[in-house]
């Protein structure tokens, strides 16, 4: 075969669409959706994606609307500025639902995980939201159709065991809400939308925004580990909770005019006991999230504004040993001195011993 020309045939990455943005209308905010049903053809319609027009409070915003993006333009959330930050622009384009569309998926086959799940919807929201399903499993097609079908009932389908799980959950949450007096005097899963004085739209969802604006918002978190200092902290960074804490304050404020308190997180284990704690995190933990959400915003900004969304520096980078490699060789050294200082050391009693044994010759 004849060799092609350097150009020809070279495997490029594409490059994303144009953007095509509404206008900003300034009146009042208001919600636009098309029918679910057409009423000449009695067939479904198509769905006209939601758009919230102006900045506010939205209390009746579904969660798929909302991780579908509702802003006039594409909006910075809490996951794609993480993504932003962390890894790189490209990175965080590709996950968001009006530019690259490749959402991550959360999705579950644990039975425990969907319980967790499940808990979490029907005691923010006040009611059951959750139906069991007599089925040993999702295998077959029979168990597929029929949590299908509870699927587009806006429900969520369990089977019968992890019902009764998440109905434990949900008694002791409910017991943790009476003495306490959190995830009391406000509204759950709100959908705040505001913009920055930059121009660029943000968008958060709270999963418990109290009726006062100073107070501090909930946010509830399900944990298949331990609800443990040290082992939720680990999870609360991987999963931007310090960035959530800021971000979704930063949003309220710019919304209600007022700051609210630092977010608290309630985090309930997903097994048996059901254990509960409450974290908040650290002056010195918001301050450096607080960092990272204004880069976020300028980096998100300038991005929309250029059409252009970098990925990783090709630059070569040298590879260091991480901190408990370096440990672990340290200990080694540390054990290998002593042994041979034990070992030729004509007082030790270990090195006595092994030299009349013959173990070295003597």
């Amino acid at each position: 075969m004849a060799n092609q020309g350097k150009d020809e045939g070279a495997s490029q990455e594409p490059s994303p669409e144009p953007l095509k943005w509404a206008a900003i209308p300034e009146t009042a905010p208001e919600v636009a959706m098309s029918p679910d049903v057409d009423e000449q053809t009695r067939e479904p319609a198509i769905i006209a994606p939601l758009r919230l027009t102006a900045p506010g409070i939205y209390g009746d915003v579904a969660e798929h609307d909302y991780h579908a993006d509702p802003c006039p333009e594409p909006s910075l959330s809490r996951t794609v500025l993480k993504r932003l930050v962390d890894l790189s622009p490209r990175h965080a384009w590709a996950i968001h639902p009006r530019l690259g569309g490749m959402a991550l998926s959360e999705d579950s086959n644990d039975e425990v995980s969907d319980a967790g799940t499940a808990a979490h919807a029907s005691f923010l929201q006040g009611r059951s939201t959750i139906v069991a399903l007599d089925f040993p499993d999702w295998r077959t097609n029979k168990a597929k159709a029929a949590r299908a079908e509870v699927y587009a009932d806006g429900l969520i389908p369990l089977l019968t065991k992890g019902y009764g799980h998440a109905m434990r959950m949900i008694d002791v949450l409910e017991d943790f809400r009476s003495r306490t007096g959190a995830f009391t005097k406000g509204q759950p899963e709100q959908t705040v939308i505001w913009r920055e004085d930059t121009g660029i739209w943000c968008r958060a969802r709270v999963d418990w925004l109290p009726d006062e604006p100073s107070a501090a918002p909930w946010d509830l978190k399900t944990t298949a580990g331990l609800a443990t200092l040290p082992v939720w902290s680990r999870a609360a960074f991987d999963k931007a909770a310090d960035i959530q804490d800021v971000f979704y304050c930063r949003g309220l404020e710019m919304v209600r005019g007022e700051p609210p308190e630092r977010m608290r997180f309630a985090v309930i284990e997903q097994k048996p006991p059901f254990g509960i704690k409450v974290f908040s995190m650290a002056p010195q933990t918001r301050e450096a999230a607080d960092d990272d959400v204004r880069l976020g915003i300028r980096m998100w900004g300038d991005c929309l504004a250029s059409r252009d969304w970098p990925t990783y520096s090709i630059e070569e980078e040298w590879v260091y040993p991480p901190a408990w490699i370096s440990r672990a060789r340290e200990e080694r050294g540390a054990e290998r001195k002593r042994l041979e200082q034990i070992a030729w050391s004509k007082e030790s009693p270990l090195a006595v011993a092994m030299v009349e044994s013959g173990d070295f010759g003597g």
